[in-house]
């Protein structure tokens, strides 16, 4: 739905982000190298967004590059994995690390 949001930090948490457009924020999930990687309040960041729409939800979740956006919806695709965990371990392991662990063999 989005490609990213770019726009002024007005919240910055461990867990998420409100990114302030015309003085509407967004609030943004994020991954703990995200919140490591972005600037600090009051400054203007970009985030590349995937929307999570559920029956009862709307979620955005935000990632300072596209790949680690892009490993996001890879681990979503994998069963069991929602977007809660994919940011988890994302949080966690590091790109490599991540692809070791999916593609070894059982």
């Amino acid at each position: 739905m989005f490609e990213y949001i770019s726009g002024k930090l007005a919240i910055k948490k461990i867990d998420y982000v409100a990114l302030e457009i015309n003085g509407l924020a967004y609030k943004i999930h994020i991954s703990l190298k995200t919140f490591e990687k972005i600037g600090n309040i009051g400054n203007d960041e970009k985030l590349y967004i995937f929307t999570n729409v559920k029956e009862d939800d709307i979620s955005l979740y935000g990632f300072k590059t596209q790949n680690e956006r892009e490993l996001f919806k890879a681990l979503i695709s994998i069963s069991g994995v929602g977007p809660k965990l994919a940011i988890a371990i994302l949080s966690t392991f590091n790109m490599r690390e991540i692809i070791e662990i999916v593609t070894e063999d059982e």
